[in-house]
């Protein structure tokens, strides 16, 4: 087809619609070509989709492969496809539409408590247990370079700043408190202040990391000073406290490292605001998801075991 002759004799050339153009010649005459001369079934088809034709091939093919193998025993008349094959292509077509294989989980400690646990039963149990949730785990920075390399299809973590790659869905708050020993002067305290955390041998966590850092400005602008900011996760800090125990106490999340040891307390400090940290499901927005993982991201953003269904987020900085 010699569209560039086409194009340079018209006076108009007029897209009527996609893949259908108009073209007025000198004369008023008009010639109406589709798909830009390419090959129109293809191109230009309105009517059933892959999802129909596939199956429509695959009838095809296997009934010439059947035609092959039984010639000898055929007779020369119309037979329908065998009801075998039609079966088959129908099973094939339905498993291939359905969910299965495996989800990649990376996960903090902060959702391994009650809520975790409770999300992947309800998640396996709703889809039959045909895909499979693999956990493993990590901290945030961790787990955030893992979803960029696709090692990962999930995680559950904190969001990091400048990370526009990167889908965060928030799921569940944690709350952020003193944690001491049952024998320390303050384990009979249910509130103090900032100034009377300065009498603590006082552990937190690391800076570098978007916890560490929310809470390093916190205990600065409170003039808080002389903390310890070593520690990546609350378990870690809760074993601390209790095997050390002495003045030590630990301003950390009230999940699953609060909860592993029973000679804990918790003191609320005046100040901290509510719902302090953010826990978020983040995965990649630009790589490619199977079936499954895409099936389990819809389930966790409708997930009524959320924190965070229905309500406004905190108006605290982005951790």
């Amino acid at each position: 087809t010699n569209l560039e002759g086409l194009r340079d004799h018209a006076v108009k050339v007029e897209e009527i619609k996609p893949l259908v153009e108009e073209y007025t010649l000198a004369d008023g005459r008009t010639v109406i070509v589709l798909a830009q001369g390419r090959l129109v079934n293809l191109s230009c088809a309105e009517g059933h989709p892959a999802s129909v034709m596939d199956m429509s091939f695959a009838n095809q093919a296997l009934a010439a492969e059947y035609l092959f193998q039984h010639a000898g025993e055929l007779e020369n008349k119309v037979y329908d496809v065998p009801a075998a094959i039609d079966d088959g292509v129908a099973a094939v077509s339905a498993r291939s539409s359905a969910s299965f294989g495996t989800v990649n989980l990376g996960t903090t400690f902060t959702t391994q408590d009650h809520y975790l646990p409770s999300l992947i039963r309800d998640f396996e149990e709703a889809f039959d247990k045909r895909v499979i949730v693999k956990v493993s785990q990590g901290f945030t920075n961790y787990l955030t370079e893992q979803l960029h390399r696709g090692t990962l299809d999930v995680a559950f973590c904190g969001k990091r700043d400048n990370e526009p790659d990167i889908a965060y869905f928030p799921v569940k708050h944690c709350e952020l408190a003193l944690y001491v020993r049952d024998d320390h002067p303050l384990a009979s305290a249910d509130t103090i202040t900032f100034a009377e955390l300065n009498e603590v041998d006082l552990h937190t966590y690391r800076r570098g990391t978007p916890i560490g850092e929310r809470v390093a400005k916190m205990l600065e602008e409170a003039d808080v000073r002389g903390v310890s900011l070593g520690y990546d996760d609350d378990v870690s800090m809760g074993s601390l406290l209790s095997y050390n125990g002495g003045n030590a106490g630990a301003l950390m999340l009230d999940s699953l490292g609060a909860q592993l040891f029973s000679n804990l307390h918790q003191v609320r400090v005046e100040g901290i605001p509510e719902h302090f940290y953010t826990v978020y499901m983040a995965y990649h927005k630009k790589h490619v998801h199977s079936r499954a993982v895409a099936d389990f991201i819809d389930f966790v953003k409708a997930y009524p075991g959320n924190d965070l269904i229905g309500q406004v987020l905190p108006t605290a900085p982005a951790e």
